[in-house]
């Protein structure tokens, strides 16, 4: 809005000759993030997946670790470093428990806020997420009635708690949070939650990138899946993916892919 265009004008008024166009594609994918938050006011959502060939982030029992190897862990971590934020849910939250923070040798000082979508307040106050809230910054994300203690404990111990819409499900309202989260001027979030979390988001057609790490062995339909039901009824009403990139990682192999957007979609 300072500049819409008018950068280019002032170098040309200057005598300053102004190649208008290069790499168009590449640019605009670096500044995506930018782009999306400033036309429509929302982050660039990337979903992250690690499964097995069949789609599973987990056996029967819940077994999840590790799926994938040392080296596709380690680009995990390094696509933390490039987004401002990392969002997950209490499902996974209780899970693992985990850190969500960049831990390549080098990189700690490129973490991303951390993200925890708690509709019903239940997050524990001993999880690493709260515990370290004080070194690396901790967003709860829960509804519009919190209790006052709830409030006042996580604060108290470097968490800031938000509050945002929420469904008659009970769930967070993903559209009005996407909106929120560009007010305050995130422009990228890597999603990195669960089954759940990750077919909210597809729902909601929130999602603009997916990478997806897959380990070469199967653990077959009694796994968990990676996307939860999403309702969808007739094949043309699934969501088109373009497939960007595909890099080996040891065994393991990661695709990128970018949403297509549907006839009539901004």
């Amino acid at each position: 809005e300072r500049v819409a265009g008018q950068g280019i004008k002032l170098l040309q008024d200057a005598g300053i000759g102004v190649s208008v166009g290069v790499r168009a594609e590449v640019a605009g994918e670096i500044n995506s993030g930018f782009f999306k938050r400033i036309s429509e006011g929302r982050p660039h959502f990337t979903l992250k997946t690690a499964t097995s060939l069949d789609g599973k982030i987990a056996t029967k029992a819940g077994e999840s670790k590790w799926i994938t190897g040392s080296q596709a862990r380690s680009m995990g971590h390094a696509l933390r470093a490039r987004h401002d934020a990392i969002l997950t849910g209490m499902g996974t939250v209780r899970a693992d428990n985990p850190e969500l923070t960049c831990r390549l040798p080098g990189m700690q000082d490129y973490n991303p806020i951390r993200i925890i979508l708690d509709p019903l307040q239940n997050v524990s106050r001993e999880t690493i997420l709260i515990q370290t809230s004080k070194i690396c910054p901790v967003w709860i994300i829960t509804g519009p009635d919190v209790d006052s203690e709830y409030t006042e404990t996580l604060e108290s111990l470097g968490a800031r708690v938000i509050h945002c819409e929420i469904n008659s499900d009970g769930r967070i309202n993903l559209i009005a949070l996407a909106k929120m989260l560009g007010d305050e001027g995130l422009t990228r979030v890597l999603v990195e939650g669960g089954a759940e979390i990750s077919a909210s988001f597809l729902k909601a057609r929130l999602i603009d990138e997916l990478i997806w790490f897959r380990a070469p062995f199967v653990i077959g339909g009694d796994g968990l899946s990676a996307i939860a039901g999403v309702s969808l009824a007739r094949l043309i009403d699934a969501s088109r993916l373009k497939r960007t990139d595909i890099l080996h990682l040891g065994e393991d192999v990661m695709e990128r892919y970018l949403f297509k957007k549907r006839e009539g979609e901004q």
